[in-house]
């Protein structure tokens, strides 16, 4: 059971191991991340708009977009 600031996902202190862990798994050079909480690659503005980090609009692993594209198949089969 998890206690304090590490009660729940919506914390500060989660917030900030997974921003600190992005900033390491995206930087040049490797560093140990402290676990395997990553913030996503995107931000959400005041009217709710997504984009990506700066520089970030594709994975780096997998070079996929991070936001997606529009594609001609049936939302059934891409939900």
């Amino acid at each position: 059971m998890a206690i304090g600031c590490h009660s729940g996902p919506s914390t500060w202190a989660f917030s900030r191991i997974a921003k600190t862990n992005w900033q390491i798994y995206a930087a040049e050079e490797y560093k140990e991340m402290t676990g395997h909480l990553m913030q996503y690659p995107i931000q959400v503005n005041k009217d709710g708009k997504a984009t990506t980090l700066p520089g970030h609009e594709c994975f780096l692993d997998v070079s996929g977009k991070v936001l997606g594209s529009s594609t001609n198949l049936p939302d059934a089969l891409t939900t």
